[in-house]
């Protein structure tokens, strides 16, 4: 009720201050360029080649930067009151009051003339002035539709973008958690091992700040990593404050639906120093080890010593998750590798939000040894 009687209010506003203005414009006089104005402006501008330049200017439809055309208007200018009038305007607009009194004064006019000259400029500038307000009350007038609008969509249930809202919601992730998760989907063969995830979630928030996919039909066609990264999103995500819109016009605040992109990215670097270490795999248990310890931890400290530990552990793990080497059979292997350090990354809206760490992965070859150690290469 509020709303509509704010509305009714306004739109009387705006019907008295319109008729207000036609009162106003019917009512007043409107100052008048003389015949003996316009010669002084002509002549002037004849001798004076800066108020030539300004003539030309103020009427440039006209006198479409031509001197001809321009000297003979000028000489004709009592029959043309209209351009001596665009004169005075520029003359006025460019130089200001007081500087356009003396160039006029210096053009002959009388004080009567000066004060003609004045009204004029005055009633241009009320006039401007009138067309302005017009255009802010038009503006008004649409914004509150437009609000109005926006207002019912709101109360029926709507959803609105990040760019709409007056408080946008915080989604909250324990990224680092989640990447420690999505290392152990891999080792449980959830998630492809060799996978590189990147997947966009359009979800929507709702008023009471729970989140779903705008479309939960979606669902059916998510890959089985989307299906465990949404499952983990939707269980662990926490959406901190509502989103609200504001409406300045109608005075008031609401609670609605917001849609959001949350992405889930990961990002990884490759080590330039390829790593070589020597491996075996047991017959019985078909479990791997590495067979030179010491030597691979060296190599790992002088490439990454803040890392070394971590690379060392990843690199086992491997060895026991990888479905890469469940395809060798029992003997023993030089194993070549480039290191890719890898961290996970949780963005809303295309922003960053937190970033974390993930095992560090492994683009590996395989080549085995004989009982001589010599080498050849292992099937793929």
């Amino acid at each position: 009720m509020k709303n509509i009687n704010f509305r009714k209010f306004f739109c009387v506003f705006l019907f008295i201050t319109l008729g207000t203005v036609a009162f106003c414009q019917t009512k007043t006089k409107s100052p008048k360029v003389t015949s003996t104005m316009a010669k002084k402006i002509g002549l002037c501008c004849r001798n004076n080649p800066r108020m030539l330049s300004l003539f030309a200017s103020a009427n440039a439809e006209v006198v479409q930067n031509r001197r001809d055309v321009a000297d003979r208007i000028l000489a004709k200018l009592n029959n043309h009151l209209d351009y001596a009038e665009n004169f005075i305007l520029d003359l006025y607009y460019n130089y200001g009051t007081e500087m356009a009194y003396f160039a006029l004064k210096n053009a002959g006019f009388t004080i009567q003339e000066h004060d003609t000259a004045d009204a004029i400029w005055k009633k241009a500038q009320e006039k401007q002035k009138q067309i302005e307000q017009k255009r802010q009350q038009e503006k008004m007038k649409a914004n509150l539709v437009k609000e109005q609008n926006t207002f019912d969509l709101a109360i029926n249930g709507g959803s609105f973008g990040f760019h709409a809202l007056s408080n946008k919601p915080e989604i909250t992730l324990d990224i680092a958690e989640m990447a420690r998760c999505v290392d152990g989907f891999r080792s449980d063969k959830h998630i492809a091992w060799d996978e590189n995830i990147d997947y966009t979630f359009n979800c929507i928030i709702s008023k009471d700040k729970t989140l779903e996919l705008i479309i939960p039909e979606d669902s059916i066609t998510f890959t089985s990593t989307q299906k465990v990264l949404w499952e983990y999103i939707k269980s662990n995500a926490i959406v901190q404050n509502h989103a609200t819109l504001q409406f300045n016009q109608l005075d008031t605040t609401l609670i609605v639906s917001a849609k959001a992109n949350l992405r889930i990215t990961q990002k990884s670097t490759r080590y330039r120093t390829i790593i070589e270490f020597n491996a075996s795999k047991d017959k019985k248990t078909k479990k791997w080890s590495i067979t030179n310890t010491d030597e691979l931890k060296r190599k790992l400290n002088s490439i990454d010593r803040e890392n070394a530990e971590s690379i060392y552990c990843d690199i086992e793990g491997s060895l026991y998750y990888n479905p890469y080497f469940e395809l060798f059979e029992k003997g023993k292997y030089l194993i070549k590798a480039v290191i890719v350090e890898n961290s996970l990354e949780y963005y809303v809206e295309n922003k960053l939000q937190e970033e974390a760490s993930m095992s560090f992965t492994f683009e590996f070859s395989c080549n085995k040894k004989n009982f001589m150690d010599r080498i050849y290469q292992a099937p793929n």
